[in-house]
């Protein structure tokens, strides 16, 4: 009987190791916050008369993490009327089908990069040969360090505009916002806490059954 009671304790002494090995993992978040100055080369590409492939190249002295440059493709719809060009990564909101989808990255000499894409907004004004664009980068993945990350960082834009409007232009970007990544750690089961005070409660039993056996 003795030994059966034995056995029973060192069967429930190797499940709550194995429980105490084996933990739940909860999911924390490492958020970066962010703000650059980027200074870029836009071009727009025509596809039809209305949209444009737009290209944007961008390099910043001031980027944390590394995050020193960027590359833009994206699709911009043109209302000449109102010098307006709206931007989006998917050309099929234009009526344009089986294009590539746009996309952005920011790197810089490491691995650590972010990707996603832009949406947004332009004003550009040909007579006086400027323009301005807000929007928002939407990050959506990452590598290196920022594998996982999401986010929103807006921008705000001025442009320099040249007089042949299929020529590249400059601008300037402030982006700011932040973005955040997940990170693992163990967190212990509290099914470890129940079944310990069980294992207790059935060690005082046993002690009491068996000092009233041999008494």
């Amino acid at each position: 009987m003795f030994r059966f009671h034995a056995l029973w304790l060192t069967q429930l002494g190797v499940l709550i190791l194995s429980l105490t090995v084996s933990t739940t993992r909860a999911i924390a978040q490492t958020i970066y916050p962010f703000q650059a100055t980027y200074n870029s080369e836009n071009t727009l590409v025509p596809i039809t008369q209305d949209v444009s492939r737009v290209t944007i190249t961008a390099q910043s002295k001031d980027a944390p993490y590394g995050l020193t440059n960027f590359v833009n493709t994206n699709y911009g719809l043109i209302d000449g009327s109102t010098g307006t060009i709206t931007f989006r990564p998917d050309a099929a909101e234009f009526g344009l089908q089986n294009l590539p989808s746009g996309n952005f990255i920011f790197f810089g000499e490491g691995s650590d990069q972010l990707f996603g894409n832009i949406t947004g907004t332009a004003k550009l004004d040909f007579l006086n040969l400027v323009g301005t664009a807000t929007g928002s980068f939407n990050i959506t993945g990452g590598s290196g360090r920022f594998t996982g990350a999401t986010g929103i960082f807006s921008f705000i834009e001025n442009d320099i505009l040249n007089l042949d409007q299929t020529a590249p232009f400059k601008s300037q970007a402030v982006v700011s916002g932040s973005f955040q990544t997940p990170q693992a750690v163990p967190e212990p089961t509290n099914i470890i806490t129940l079944v310990g005070m069980g294992v207790i409660g059935v060690g005082f039993s046993l002690r009491r059954r068996n000092f009233r056996v041999t008494g």
